[in-house]
């Protein structure tokens, strides 16, 4: 059995190892560079099976070539192993980040578990994406650190303080790490699992070199000497002493903390390859001549996207969507409509839209109803802007070629918007009335508005 060290010597190693300072990894040791290498050569061999491999295989700077993403991985994976093997997680099916960031709870927990919110959370630090509150995931998870500083979770505390060091920063890092420390064994490993056997493991003892590496904390020798003490003359790791190698598990941990231990913390040196991060999940289709207004239409906070971070350029405009931007817009009209719709309930997300363009005489319904999710033509969308502007006919001799398709009482705002430059329609002077807009071309429109 292995006993854990004595009070006097934690309180040394505290004093003399903890540090989270931002100094830069030192060399390996000749021992640590020779499992390195044994590492990289039993991988040349083995191949990569898994993320945690590729994982392993970029920390050691050994990553071969033409890998391509496993399959099945969850969002996370995909953002860790896609920033790995040089892709754009944005790019991916799905945009793992903004589907992170759309899972989201209430109250800023991100997925079911703390394993979950923690691989959640490091790969939004890497790919972050509009919609996450970070502060609200981060006081989630502050929230599950214990007064010692450890968190809790399968039945260990050492991994999973571990696992929390990758994003914990401050106060709730420092304390993680003085945790960390004290659960050492006297041969410099650490037990995962108590209720399993007392003995120190590999993955235990990896995820807490992982961990504090990611802090900047400084390593005891103790602790790598153990790490490396799991390995075979294949290069492969075992899980417990006397085991067979395990390359499922232990090998890709262990493998990924000796590429740590040389270059630093796997997960920053991501970090600054990660990509831009996109506006919205779906910018991919976004055409490019679209790209600039949608930013302005951003910034300017006229038209923001959904619930799961998407823009949907292609979507067609509602009552309820040209309601709220002409709201935004902050226009007005003479007379007032003032009518209780039995089609809007209170709470929904266009409703108080709905109550500030009745009450503003810019758009009515029809009779009780405001029928919001109905789709808006070319010349209805131009008569309301037109009389949200209060714009004039000034020049009635410039006007589409096909006015004389534009239904009668909607023709002095198509003019007048025409007139004014702001919607234009297409070749030869053609306003196409009847068509609809998209969300994209809408966005342009609020950009010729505001030009």
């Amino acid at each position: 059995m292995k006993r854990h060290i004595s009070l006097s010597l934690i309180l040394a190693l505290l004093w003399a190892s903890l540090s989270l300072s931002l100094a830069a990894p030192s060399a390996p040791s000749a021992s640590a560079q020779t499992a390195l290498d044994r590492a990289a050569a039993y991988y040349a061999e083995a191949g990569a099976e898994s993320w945690e491999d590729i994982l392993a295989l970029y920390a050691m700077d050994s990553l071969p070539k033409g890998l391509s993403m496993p399959e099945d991985l969850s969002p996370s994976a995909q953002v860790l192993c896609a920033l790995a093997l040089g892709l754009d997680p944005y790019a991916l099916k799905g945009c793992p980040p903004y589907a992170l960031a759309a899972a989201q709870k209430a109250g800023g927990a991100l997925g079911d578990s703390l394993t979950e919110h923690i691989y959640a959370m490091l790969a939004l630090k890497l790919a972050p994406a509009r919609l996450y509150d970070k502060d609200a995931a981060m006081a989630w998870l502050v929230g599950q650190q214990t007064a010692n500083g450890s968190f809790e979770a399968w039945g260990s505390v050492t991994e999973p303080t571990g696992l929390a060091l990758l994003v914990l920063d401050g106060n709730p890092a420092e304390r993680a790490a003085a945790f960390l420390l004290t659960q050492m064994t006297e041969n410099g490993g650490f037990v995962g699992y108590p209720e399993y056997g007392t003995d120190p493991d590999s993955c235990t003892t990896a995820s807490v070199l992982s961990g504090l590496i990611a802090a900047s904390a400084s390593i005891p020798d103790a602790v790598t000497a153990h790490l490396l003490s799991y390995q075979d003359e294949s290069g492969a790791f075992r899980y417990l002493a006397g085991l067979d190698a395990d390359p499922v598990y232990a090998t890709p941990q262990c493998a990924r903390v000796l590429g740590e231990l040389a270059g630093g913390s796997v997960y920053a040196r991501l970090a600054a390859a990660a990509p831009e991060a996109p506006p919205y999940a779906d910018w991919a289709d976004i055409p490019a001549w679209g790209h600039d207004y949608v930013l302005y239409a951003l910034d300017s906070e006229w038209m923001i996207g959904d619930t799961q971070g998407r823009f949907n350029p292609g979507g067609e405009i509602t009552r309820a969507e040209l309601a709220m931007i002409l709201m935004t817009l902050n226009l007005n009209a003479d007379g007032r409509f003032g009518a209780s719709y039995t089609d809007v309930r209170p709470g929904e997300w266009f409703a108080e839209a709905v109550r500030y363009v009745s009450e503003n005489g810019l758009m009515e319904g029809d009779g009780n109803q405001f029928k919001p999710r109905e789709i808006l033509t070319r010349e209805e969308i131009a008569f309301y802007l037109a009389r949200g502007l209060g714009l004039m006919v000034t020049t009635p001799d410039r006007q589409p070629s096909d006015i004389s398709a534009v239904t009668p009482a909607y023709a002095d705002g198509v003019r007048a918007v025409f007139a004014e430059g702001i919607m234009i329609g297409g070749a030869a002077g053609v306003f196409n009335p009847k068509g609809r807009f998209t969300r994209v071309e809408l966005a342009g429109l609020l950009n010729n508005l505001h030009a």
